[in-house]
């Protein structure tokens, strides 16, 4: 089964991360998109296997730049999408506390995603990204004193596949969501 992602993405975007990152305190009285890529692999929702990949700025500071770039290393699987090996994208427009990037990108794919703290240090951690899957990634803390806080990870619609713990998977079981130790 294909899973295809519809237009509607931006929509369920916006109001899962208005959720998902203005309620992590009171430094967050926004919540509204800053800036948006789509893959060109992802442009025709008639043809497109994506997924969601949302950066929050949920601490008292401002993101410098958010990246998004697929790893050298992904699964051995005739799941990963064909795309997935020349996918990434730097945004370097400013988000404010409060506010978010989105990348809607290739899946089954492993990215990077790293991030700048203006006057502060960068960051980066390992996704998955199946077909279907919203993650939600976010900083919290200082300029001086962040960390990553846990992703939120959820379906776009009722469609996509899960395994017995609800967590979003591709056809091949790889679970979308934050990679441990860059194995799959």
């Amino acid at each position: 089964m294909d899973i295809k992602i519809a237009k509607p993405i931006g929509a369920i975007a916006s109001s899962i991360c208005f959720l998902a990152i203005s309620g992590s305190g009171a430094a967050n009285a926004a919540s509204s998109e800053e800036a948006r890529y789509t893959h060109p692999a992802c442009a025709d929702s008639s043809k497109a296997i994506c997924g969601v990949i949302v950066m929050g700025a949920a601490g008292a500071y401002t993101l410098d730049w958010v990246s998004v770039t697929a790893r050298d290393s992904q699964p051995d699987s005739q799941e990963t999408h064909p795309s997935c090996s020349t996918a990434g994208k730097k945004l370097d427009r400013n988000v404010p506390a409060g506010n978010y990037d989105t990348f809607i990108m290739p899946a089954s794919c492993a990215y990077t995603l790293k991030v700048g703290i203006l006057a502060g240090n960068n960051k980066d951690q390992n996704l998955f990204l199946t077909p279907g899957c919203q993650i939600i990634a976010r900083v919290d803390g200082t300029v001086v004193n962040n960390s990553w806080k846990s992703n939120k990870v959820s379906t776009l619609s009722e469609q996509v596949p899960t395994n017995s713990s609800g967590k979003p998977i591709d056809r091949g079981g790889h679970k979308c969501g934050k990679l441990k130790n860059a194995g799959f």
